[in-house]
């Protein structure tokens, strides 16, 4: 089946038929398989090498007996037209279906924008504080960004990467997660496909597109170096950022941080360096609360923020023996404000979340940030251990 995907195996077959035969029947065959391979049909290994031994007859080897010319010419066909298909089959998986940095590029690009602001207080414009990037989610013109590219910000600038230039509209803005939201008017627009953060990987592969120093549309790669990261930013509360090595600069705060798909799974926000500088580690806010956010701002004009009325810690390994665990996961609940969620919900002191709504836990930082993603109202199911048992529990965000 691999005949004509390899050379050195199309050359022994082919030199086993004697020259004669070879002449009398590969003429007739040459024609076709030169129209095959002008249909890129064919690979070039057989079709240079099958010419060339028609022309060209090797010396022969005395020491082994050639094959019967029909049947070795008959062989040489048929696996040929077997393994043709295979190869070109092969090919076509590869070089079209699988994703790339090239046609996720391609595919991000245009739902990327440069954003600028004129401060109330100032008539500077394009100031690095206040410029940056956006990334549209819908053909409408609903733009998200972070608050601080858009902060204190008396006239919204947005410039899309095919030229077009608009005035935005603040339509509400999240300090406490640095995301606002804006709106252009415009129809038909490129959009951003949000893909599910949870499934991100450590070591997988992302892209960041945005504008850093003005640069507009720049695409940078690397990788996750971590999911669930807490970093201090000032008025952020944000626990669990997605931790790249994808280079970042001043501006492209709010822009896109993408899959190989073209997906957005991040928004970028920040960098950590001693320099002012792109230092190896940067941040973005994971796509799931980006877009909690932003339906958020859009319906109500602010952040929904839920309460569940109690503080935890890690489930260590030293608390593993104490409560009868055989692994250690969740956290613990250390405790409870009276009248709060947890409390009305029968949450007690000792208890350990182990999953909500079926998701297991696996840090503090990632149980805060699957919380933020709810609304108050909505109920959680939470399976906790207590007293050596497990035991499941239905809990009422406040």
């Amino acid at each position: 089946m691999k005949m004509f995907c390899d050379e050195s195996l199309t050359m022994r077959w082919i030199q086993r038929v004697p020259f004669v035969p070879r002449m009398a029947y590969f003429r007739r065959a040459h024609t076709r398989l030169f129209k095959l391979e002008q249909a890129k049909q064919t690979p070039l290994p057989f079709l240079n090498y099958f010419i060339s031994s028609i022309y060209n007859p090797p010396t022969m080897n005395t020491t082994t007996r050639p094959f019967p010319a029909a049947a070795t010419l008959l062989a040489v066909i048929l696996s040929g037209w077997l393994g043709l298909s295979q190869c070109t089959r092969t090919s076509s998986v590869s070089n079209t279906d699988a994703p790339s940095h090239m046609t996720a590029a391609a595919k991000a690009i245009p739902a990327v924008v440069f954003i600028y602001t004129m401060l109330s207080d100032t008539s500077t414009m394009y100031g690095n504080r206040h410029s940056g990037s956006g990334v549209i989610l819908s053909p409408d013109g609903y733009i998200i960004t972070n608050h601080h590219v858009i902060k204190n910000g008396s006239y919204i600038h947005v410039a899309l990467p095919d030229m077009r230039e608009f005035q935005a509209r603040l339509i509400g803005q999240d300090s406490t997660h640095d995301m606002a939201l804006i709106k252009i008017d415009a129809t038909d627009l490129p959009f951003m496909d949000i893909a599910d953060s949870d499934r991100i990987r450590v070591g997988e592969q992302v892209m960041a597109i945005g504008n850093p120093y003005k640069l507009q549309s720049t695409v940078t790669s690397g990788i996750i170096s971590a999911v669930n990261r807490s970093i201090d930013l000032p008025g952020n509360i944000t626990p669990n950022f997605i931790q790249t090595d994808v280079p970042i600069n001043l501006g492209n705060s709010g822009g896109a941080l993408i899959n190989l798909h073209g997906q957005l799974v991040g928004l970028n926000v920040a960098m950590i360096s001693t320099s002012g500088q792109y230092e190896g580690y940067s941040f973005a806010m994971p796509s799931n609360l980006v877009r909690k956010v932003a339906d958020d701002l859009k319906q109500f004009g602010s952040f929904q923020k839920s309460s569940l009325g109690i503080s935890i810690r890690p489930a260590s390994p030293a608390l593993t023996p104490e409560f009868g665990m055989k692994h250690s996961f969740g956290v613990v609940v250390e405790l409870i404000t009276s009248d709060g969620a947890g409390d009305k919900a029968g949450l007690k002191p000792l208890d350990i979340v182990l999953a909500v709504n079926g998701k297991p836990v696996t840090s503090t930082n990632q149980f805060r940030g699957d919380l933020a993603l709810f609304r108050p109202g909505e109920v959680l199911e939470f399976d906790l251990w207590r007293d050596r048992k497990f035991k499941k529990l239905s809990v009422k965000l406040n």
